[in-house]
């Protein structure tokens, strides 16, 4: 007897391959955002946009960086302006994506019969 095709991982691969375009036009358009505004981007607001962008990279550890960052990221949303404020939210739309893909790759496991 044979296994059945896992047409929910297949659905979930494309899904996570969507929302990882979706990521990389959304980290562009706030990129270009904050180079065209006046002032310098903080030295904490650089660090944890690049541990976010970094963390999209890490494969199964993207469920630990992203909500760790976007957690951070809001935190310091709160007084943040201009660039420092792109960037924070830069971190927190990639940590959603990121919560997002996982929740993605684990319902087309659980769909697919691999989990």
């Amino acid at each position: 007897m044979s296994d059945p095709t896992p047409w929910g991982m297949f659905a979930a691969v494309g899904g996570i391959f969507v929302l990882t375009f979706v990521w990389l036009v959304c980290q562009v358009g706030l990129a270009v955002r904050a180079s065209r505004r006046e002032g310098a981007l903080s030295r904490p607001a650089l660090v944890l946009w690049i541990v976010a962008v970094a963390g999209m990279f890490t494969g199964p550890c993207v469920g630990l960086f992203g909500p760790a960052t976007a957690l951070v990221a809001a935190i310091r949303l709160g007084g943040a302006e201009g660039k420092d404020r792109d960037a924070y939210l830069a971190v927190l739309l990639s940590g959603g994506l990121a919560t997002l893909m996982v929740l993605v790759a684990v319902v087309g496991a659980l769909l697919s019969g691999a989990a």
